[in-house]
């Protein structure tokens, strides 16, 4: 299994704020296909005990990081194309973490500071990057799914690990031009694999 260049971004920023509003020279920054966080958009899932979990973005986007940038509100953090942003104080310095929330190559493992998953940060940030928990890879694509009675093409599946929690197994499974539609855990029973759906998307609004 290859590691992904793109894994850990990490940059310091200093930032000057000289008597004008930012945003007015500021780029908006689109989210990736697979998880299109476009503000307004939201998500509804049931999860395995019936109750109605709800994902939302931020109704605009604004200033994250020194970026204008759509907000998972579930996470309070950024989304950067097919990532989240977040910044976090690094040895004594604010720095900037970029967490993969999918890759398009196949077998590539990325190196998440946040669990997409579990919504939750590593516990240790690094460096070095081995000290990061998470992981997530590609083990899927160009696949079609049925959840009810609904079908949906251009599937990818992403199975999360985390180096510190051998019960931290799950995989996410994402429509392309819709988002998470899907997420199962793993649970070792006896040493046998078995996928446990723990939500599965029941509606929602893309605005673009």
């Amino acid at each position: 299994m290859k590691t992904q260049a793109k894994y850990f971004l990490v940059v310091i920023i200093f930032s000057f704020i000289l008597g004008c509003d930012k945003n007015d020279t500021l780029e908006p920054q689109i989210p990736g296909e697979y998880f299109p966080a476009f503000p307004k958009t939201w998500w509804e899932y049931q999860k395995y005990n019936n109750d109605i979990i709800r994902y939302e973005i931020s109704d605009k986007y604004e200033e994250c990081e020194g970026k204008l940038r759509p907000i998972f509100l579930n996470a309070d953090k950024c989304i950067q194309g097919e990532s989240i942003v977040f910044g976090f104080n690094g040895e004594g310095a604010w720095a900037v973490a970029e967490s993969p929330i999918y890759s398009l190559d196949i077998d590539s493992e990325m190196i998440c500071p946040y669990s997409f998953s579990t919504l939750k940060e590593s516990p240790l940030m690094g460096p070095p990057i081995e000290e990061i928990s998470f992981r997530r890879v590609l083990i899927k694509k160009d696949t079609n799914l049925t959840i009810g009675s609904n079908n949906y093409d251009n599937v990818i599946l992403i199975k999360e690990f985390s180096l510190h929690d051998s019960l931290h197994l799950y995989i996410d499974y994402f429509a392309k031009d819709i988002g998470l539609i899907k997420r199962d855990r793993i649970m070792k029973t006896d040493s046998i694999p078995e996928l446990v759906t723990i939500m599965t998307l029941k509606n929602y609004h893309i605005e673009k």
